[in-house]
């Protein structure tokens, strides 16, 4: 009669590929982590130069002002130079 149960030199994935896999797999979530952490900190410093370059504007501030596409034919430009001459004071506009 001969026993069913298999020996541990009968596994086909050895316990030091066992390890190597997961010591991988830790990694990959290290990096994962380490590239979500990066992208957050680039984020943030995105939005605070976008606060600090892209201020409210004051009264008689020159502007760009696009045209929709829609509106303008093939030969007219895209955006319509104006000056700010008012500001509401509930809005940031």
């Amino acid at each position: 009669m001969t026993s069913l149960s298999s020996s541990p030199s009968d596994s086909p994935v050895s316990s030091t590929e066992n390890h190597r896999v997961s010591q991988h797999i830790k990694e990959i979530k290290r990096y994962r982590h380490e590239a979500a952490d990066a992208q957050t900190s680039k984020a943030v410093r995105m939005v605070k130069g976008s606060r600090t370059d892209l201020r409210a504007g004051e009264q008689g501030d020159n502007a760009a002002v696009p045209v929709p596409l829609v509106d303008r034919q093939s030969g007219d430009h895209k955006n319509i130079l104006g000056d700010k001459i008012d500001r509401r004071e509930d809005t940031d506009q």
